[in-house]
């Protein structure tokens, strides 16, 4: 399949839990004559593919994909509200895939499906597949590759939900040999990964005389091996082992750096930091989460989320930690003295002479929210931007006496979970 150019799109977001409705409109059916998708279109498909999203909300991320591709006036209309799973995975298959679809790009689609499988409950797929409907026939069951496919999944303990799953990712596949073409995602780590192991894939295929379970359970073992090794060049939020839902940004810049001195890489350990935007969001992520995923949940909370803090400890599973920063605030956790000399580091950062800060500015247990809105004033700084002073504390904190001892005891519980996954 080729791909076109045109600008790049930006996808930030990593979990959005809401979920789109397309009704009353009118999409093509007949995919046959549509263009091959731009290389634009191609990766922001694939960023939304790839989000860590429990099944239903990702088929209807997907489905905005194919309903974008679907607006040419060449072929018939049809309304796409009404298509089923079996027919939209058929469409996404036409719209994204090789036209046609090679074994090896089905595979693939089937391994990143498994590693999902890892990390969301069972309930998640018994859940989309009610959704889904029953299974229809599909024309490429009676493939070797295919009943290959069936053997191994029936030998693997699966419930019937994952199994729909599975089947869902080995039809509505993308054609991951594009990336070997250059577009957006060219030097990507995560298009790096899936390259490397499309590649695994096709050498193992290509000396393949028959398709069994020791087949596709041999490529498994291969591409756990690969995500491994590559694993401290993914992003976090890549295939997960732990997620930690923090208030804001501030925290989702430090933490990393504090684990970085203290011998954790958040890549490596594959910790996801979701910046939830306040404290009520943390309670609403963490109880939207609690119930999907079988990975640990870590949640921060300032020490003036009582509310919150409670609503979290009382339906907390054993898998997961609340932590409620007693000093109050992530900046209130640093010694007088450390937070000093950050502020004095920061403030080089501005123009001309700017007055520095002594300990004696910062008084111990003083809010340092108000101190910081003092000391800006007098010097006339405007406001004090709290992620740019982050960002300046993580240039320059590096030593482990640096860290604030409250986040020492949440990155030990980290390193915990790091060693049960190990």
């Amino acid at each position: 399949m080729g791909l076109r150019h045109k600008r790049a799109l930006c996808f930030t977001d990593l979990v959005q839990t809401t979920h789109l409705k397309i009704v009353g409109d009118k999409f093509n059916l007949d995919v046959s004559e549509l263009p091959a998708p731009f290389a634009d279109d191609f990766w922001s498909m694939l960023q939304k593919y790839l989000l860590f999203d429990e099944p239903s909300s990702r088929c209807t991320r997907l489905k905005k994909s194919i309903a974008k591709q679907m607006k040419s006036p060449r072929a018939k209309e049809i309304d796409l509200s009404v298509a089923n799973q079996d027919e939209q995975d058929r469409l996404f298959d036409a719209i994204f895939g090789a036209r046609p679809n090679s074994d090896t790009s089905r595979l693939l689609s089937v391994l990143l499906g498994l590693e999902e499988i890892a990390r969301f409950d069972e309930i998640t797929f018994a859940s989309w597949s009610i959704e889904a409907g029953p299974a229809e026939t599909n024309s490429l069951r009676g493939t070797d590759f295919w009943k290959g496919l069936d053997q191994w999944f029936a030998a693997a303990n699966l419930s019937a939900g994952q199994i729909r799953w599975l089947h869902h990712c080995a039809v509505a596949s993308p054609n991951w040999s594009a990336l070997k073409e250059s577009g957006p995602w060219s030097g990507v780590s995560i298009a790096i990964f899936l390259l490397q192991a499309l590649k695994q894939i096709e050498n193992q295929i290509s000396a393949e005389t028959v398709f069994d379970t020791k087949t596709f359970a041999t490529a498994h073992a291969h591409f756990n091996k690969l995500l491994k090794s590559m694993r401290p060049e993914l992003p976090g939020h890549f295939m997960p082992n732990a997620i930690v839902i923090v208030e804001g940004s501030t925290e989702e810049v430090l933490l990393p750096r504090f684990g970085q001195v203290l011998g954790m890489n958040f890549q490596a350990e594959a910790i996801m930091i979701v910046s939830a935007g306040g404290a009520k969001q943390v309670a609403k992520r963490y109880l939207f989460l609690r119930d999907l995923v079988a990975i640990p949940i870590v949640c921060i909370l300032d020490r003036d989320a009582e509310e919150q803090s409670a609503l979290i400890a009382d339906t907390i599973r054993d898998c997961d930690r609340l932590f409620v920063l007693q000093a109050g605030e992530i900046e209130d956790t640093f010694n007088s003295k450390s937070f000093a000399r950050y502020l004095n580091s920061y403030l080089e950062s501005f123009p001309g002479s700017v007055q520095p800060v002594v300990e004696g500015d910062v008084p111990a247990g003083a809010s340092r929210k108000a101190v910081l809105a003092r000391l800006w004033k007098a010097r006339k700084l405007g406001d004090f931007d709290k992620i740019a002073f982050a960002e300046s504390v993580a240039h320059s904190l590096d030593t482990a006496s640096d860290v604030p001892v409250e986040f020492v005891q949440i990155l030990k519980f980290l390193a915990e979970v790091a060693a049960e996954n190990a």
